[in-house]
């Protein structure tokens, strides 16, 4: 099964074929998957990716279970204290 949405700034394809979770995304378009990046630049992602398809309701990620226990937690305790702040601070200071 394959979808498009679109608006007039962005095309998102889903090709379920690939759209798994198995990480294609992320190892053919490490330009624009690219899960490193501080707090404020993944808040950013997430904005930019939000304005474009006019707006989000909520947003998930994907984790790689293969890093150390520690490495995940502290990436969960930084979503969780400061990208979900950021983003709901300039959603709320937007609209």
């Amino acid at each position: 099964m394959k979808k498009e949405y679109k608006n007039e700034d962005i095309t998102n394809h889903w090709d379920q074929s690939k759209c798994i979770h198995a990480g294609v995304c992320v190892r053919s378009l490490p330009n624009v998957y690219n899960p490193k990046g501080s707090p404020e630049e993944v808040a950013e992602k997430i904005l930019r990716h939000s304005k474009a398809l006019g707006g989000i309701s909520r947003f998930t990620f994907q984790m790689d279970v293969n890093i150390p226990h520690k490495k995940l937690m502290e990436s969960i305790e930084l979503i969780g204290s400061k990208v979900s702040p950021l983003v709901k601070d300039r959603i709320r200071n937007e609209f």
